[in-house]
């Protein structure tokens, strides 16, 4: 049987550290069949000449200028030129390892499924974390149906909220754009993109490396963040209409994203921006309190479904021990 072409798609932005690196690990992918394309949204910085350069080494890379529209548009311009019967998400940042998309090709092939997930490591400057969390013992994969792997999105530990690292089935994410303009654009995306795939598959083995950067916007708490509120509650809206037995769960998650951006916002409630988007928060806790009001009745239930966890109580600790600890140049690495 003939295998199947796979399209990658790498945004880029001012990222003339990584960008090699990146598309290095790609083209030294085990798997033959791959369309490397790489969108450059307005770069100010040496990445458009380093994309050049490598291109005329790799003439089968296709690559895209465009001015500074921003991450969604970039993925979107490189969703209308891949022809891959796959696609599999990358930020510029990241790399992947060698069988990444040889791995993740032959299980979507061999159980027919429309996205498969591989895990990722948290790549620090001097340790990689991985996330276990979600993996069940002496099982290396899992097979979940629509319902289900939405539920795990809503949960966040099997099924992460990225878009990247994830093969997806190019025809059940056609026409499906990421929002312009946003910032955490992925919590607009991922829901929908899921509820398009009839089986999605959780390989329990990390292969792709998210490099962790000082400099990134999601680190750093501002106005953005905002964006990621406003991607929760149309997730919840979706959620409702089409998932009714997982309202409560993503009322829990849309309650926590409100509560966390007005506690983190009052911190800067000078900048008129943010005081507006505090208020919103508000406004929006409002509207929803008859949903809010059955879900509060319930808290104590979710309280003691996420404290549970043992591997979740771990990990968090891990991070603690290991935050202190690298400050005085110590190394931990977490074996499970």
């Amino acid at each position: 049987m003939e295998l199947p072409l796979v399209s990658v798609i790498i945004p880029a932005f001012n990222v003339e550290k990584y960008i090699r690196h990146c598309i290095d690990s790609v083209e030294s992918q085990s798997y033959p069949l791959i369309e490397i394309i790489v969108v450059d949204d307005g770069s100010e910085d040496r990445t458009p000449l380093i994309i050049q350069e490598l291109q005329n080494s790799h003439p089968e890379i296709k690559t895209h200028g465009q001015s500074n529209l921003g991450l969604s548009e970039a993925r979107n311009q490189g969703m209308k030129l891949a022809t891959g019967d796959y696609v599999f998400f990358m930020d510029s940042d990241d790399w992947i390892a060698p069988e990444t998309i040889e791995r993740l090709v032959e299980l979507a092939r061999q159980y027919d499924c429309d996205m498969v997930q591989g895990d990722f490591y948290y790549a620090y400057a001097d340790r990689l974390m991985w996330d276990c969390r979600g993996r069940k013992k002496r099982r290396d994969y899992e097979i979940l149906n629509t319902g289900e792997a939405i539920q795990q999105l809503i949960r966040n530990q099997k099924i992460k909220n990225f878009a990247w690292g994830k093969l997806w089935r190019r025809q059940c994410i056609n026409g499906l754009q990421f929002p312009p303009g946003k910032k955490f654009e992925d919590s607009f995306w991922t829901h929908r993109a899921i509820s398009r795939c009839k089986k999605v598959e959780l390989l329990y083995a990390p292969l792709y490396y998210y490099r962790q950067r000082s400099d990134s916007i999601s680190g750093k708490f501002s106005a953005d963040h905002f964006d990621l509120v406003l991607g929760n509650l149309q997730r919840y809206e979706f959620i409702k209409s089409h998932f009714s037995e997982c309202t409560q769960e993503m009322a829990y998650v849309l309650w926590k994203s409100l509560q966390a951006f007005i506690k983190n916002g009052k911190a800067h409630n000078a900048n008129p921006q943010m005081a507006k988007a505090i208020e919103k928060c508000y406004q929006f806790k409002q509207s929803l309190r008859p949903d809010f009001d059955i879900l509060l009745r319930n808290r104590i239930e979710y309280r003691i479904q996420e404290k549970t966890n043992l591997l979740d109580w771990a990990f968090e600790i891990y991070g603690r021990i290991t935050d202190r600890l690298s400050a005085r140049k110590i190394k931990v690495y977490l074996l499970i």
